[in-house]
């Protein structure tokens, strides 16, 4: 794939953001990360799909200094934060362990239409690091916002009881999947069990 890119006599933003694209659903973050700043220095401006991209790669390798750098360099070239980017965003403030600043992401994006997807993030960050009653709350705000959980909240909801011991708000949570025509998957079931 590289190879092809480095032959091509042009190459413009979505040939960059393909090749970064591709290194990230393969799994090679750090190199989704080296032609991100390749791109920054030879390339076109970066548009919403090269940040999801990159920001994603920034969330699974835990580097959060380089996706504050690229949430700084979205600010500055002012580009549009549209919901799959703020949930870009969220997803990897709290993956990274800066809760404060994807709620603070979070907030922004709630004055704004939302969808499950950025709730979840939220949800997702706050269970993994033991913020329990905090991710509780905001399933809370979703369901009083009308936004429908899908399995991925419930998934969420479940890792945060058990990190909490809360078995009877897991249960409830459990019986919730089932009861909105859910299967639960391997993964619920074994938090279940």
């Amino acid at each position: 794939m590289r190879e092809v890119f480095e032959m091509m006599p042009e190459r413009d933003v979505v040939s960059w953001s393909a090749l970064i694209d591709g290194y990230v659903k393969g799994e090679n973050y750090s190199e989704a990360l080296e032609v991100y700043e390749k791109m920054r220095v030879e390339g076109p401006t970066a548009n919403e799909v090269t940040m999801v991209s990159v920001l994603c790669a920034c969330s699974d390798l835990g580097a959060l200094e380089q996706g504050r750098l690229i949430h700084r360099y979205i600010l500055e070239k002012g580009l549009p934060l549209t919901l799959v980017l703020r949930t870009a965003l969220v997803d990897m403030y709290a993956k990274c362990g800066a809760i404060e600043e994807a709620l603070v992401v979070f907030h922004e994006a709630l004055s704004r239409k939302t969808d499950v997807l950025v709730w979840n993030a939220m949800i997702g960050g706050l269970a993994t690091h033991g913020y329990t009653l905090e991710a509780l709350k905001i399933y809370a705000e979703m369901q009083d916002m009308g936004v429908r959980p899908d399995e991925i909240t419930y998934l969420c909801l479940l890792n945060a009881c058990a990190h909490r011991g809360l078995v009877k708000e897991a249960r409830k949570y459990f019986d919730s999947i089932t009861k909105e025509g859910m299967v639960p998957r391997e993964r619920a079931l074994c938090l279940h069990g």
